[in-house]
């Protein structure tokens, strides 16, 4: 008759059903994971976010302290001179351009503490309590 589901039909999408409800939850964390690392954790947002970050703290001009950590369990290795911050993860790398001209290595790292220090006439920026940019006026 016409407009009447077959069995075949009927037993179809009751498969298709049950093979969505069986592997949707198994795609979600894997997709959830691919979505963190390339929204958060990259290293072409890693290195934005602390070149921003260390321009802001070094334009303040009071004693500032931020600490900016990578999202999950990534770390990252990252290198500073020429006026960039580079940033290596896995394969991958970035960089991005800062103000000041500083200079500092760090591997396997996923917490930086980034902090101004004015101590008498002298400015410090420091990353993980590491000198990288100094300044006497």
């Amino acid at each position: 008759m016409k407009g009447q589901a077959e069995v075949t039909e009927v037993l179809t999408i009751i498969g298709i059903a049950v093979v969505l409800l069986i592997t949707i939850p198994l795609l979600i964390p894997l997709i959830r994971k691919y979505i963190e690392y390339y929204a958060s954790s990259s290293p072409q947002v890693v290195s934005r976010d602390v070149a921003t970050l260390l321009s802001t703290v070094v334009s303040s001009p009071y004693n500032i302290s931020v600490l900016y950590e990578v999202e999950g369990d990534r770390v990252v290795d990252m290198d500073i001179h020429d006026r960039k911050v580079f940033v290596v993860s896995g394969e991958s790398e970035a960089n991005s351009p800062i103000l000041i001209d500083a200079t500092g290595s760090f591997d396997d790292v996923n917490q930086f503490k980034i902090e101004k220090r004015l101590v008498g006439g002298e400015t410090k920026l420091l990353i993980n309590d590491k000198v990288i940019f100094r300044e006497v006026s």
